[in-house]
């Protein structure tokens, strides 16, 4: 019965450190900035050559997407092609997705690249169409 007990312990304790540890090393301050559909959208009025990268799949854009998108790179592709972004290292990259989820992850990625100024769209292309803002639909992809 000890040795049940012992071992019991020394599982409980190895869980809490894997997940403490775990928990520690993501609980860092975040390297982007969140920012509402609405900030978002009065900064592309006054300056309309934003970079804004869409996460989504090609069949979403086409479903809908801000206009002046500059470049459309699924989150799932984004790690293996992050050379296409070489040399908008300091420049103002909006993120932007659905919902805001893929977006985030982009933007984790994005700054653990040496990307120093991400912002991440909260809300996605689901909050700005529902602020009536102007939208695209169909045409090309972006780069």
């Amino acid at each position: 019965m000890d040795n049940k007990v012992k071992i019991i312990f020394i599982l409980i304790l190895s869980v809490f450190l894997i997940y403490g540890y775990r928990y520690i090393v993501s609980a860092g301050p975040k390297q982007y900035e969140d920012i509402p559909v609405s900030e978002f959208y009065g900064k592309l009025k006054g300056y309309p050559g934003l970079f804004i990268l869409d996460v989504r799949t090609p069949e979403e854009y086409r479903e809908v997407h801000v206009i002046g998108t500059g470049r459309l790179i699924p989150v799932e592709e984004l790690k293996k092609r992050m050379d296409e972004l070489k040399g908008l290292e300091e420049t103002e990259i909006y993120v932007i997705c659905r919902s805001g989820r893929r977006s985030v992850t982009a933007s984790e990625l994005l700054t653990s690249h040496g990307f120093k100024k991400v912002f991440n769209v909260t809300g996605g292309i689901l909050e700005y169409k529902k602020m009536n803002y102007p939208v695209g639909q169909g045409g090309p992809l972006p780069d």
